[in-house]
């Protein structure tokens, strides 16, 4: 009984941790991802500790210095954790390719969805939340 309470809260409750840098989470995040949310069977909840957090939203250009932040909050997080790339920066880099942005967080953290673009496009933040219940379940499959 108490698995089957654990399942249907982990489905239905997105508790995101944003971690990064740039400008673009804050309007895509806050209105894009949010509306689309609320109109399915979710909630979602911005979380201050990756100990609460079920979903890490990483936007934004990672150097050096925040990639130790960012493995600290990765493993901080549950086993049951979905991590979503944010854009272009956050994905591969983005435009600003130098030598001190590290090139796609896939290569430090396991990435489990892309939201690619600069800035994410409407339509891609709708295509990720309609396959949420697929994400969320596959995600269960490997626990």
């Amino acid at each position: 009984m108490i698995e089957k309470i654990k399942n249907w809260s982990i489905k239905k409750n997105i508790n995101a941790i944003v971690f990064g840098n740039s400008c673009c989470i804050q309007g895509d995040l806050s209105e894009e991802l949010k509306t689309l949310v609320t109109h399915t069977n979710y909630t979602l909840n911005i979380v201050d500790s990756p100990r609460q957090a079920n979903f890490l939203f990483i936007h934004g250009t990672i150097n050096p210095l925040l990639l130790n932040v960012l493995i600290n909050i990765y493993e901080d997080m549950s086993d049951f954790k979905i991590v979503v790339a944010f854009g272009n920066c956050a994905a591969n880099g983005g435009a600003f390719n130098g030598y001190n942005t590290l090139t796609g967080v896939e290569k430090y953290i396991k990435v489990d969805y892309y939201l690619t673009g600069c800035p994410v496009a409407p339509n891609a933040i709708g295509h990720f939340v309609s396959n949420l219940d697929e994400l969320i379940l596959n995600k269960r499959k490997e626990l």
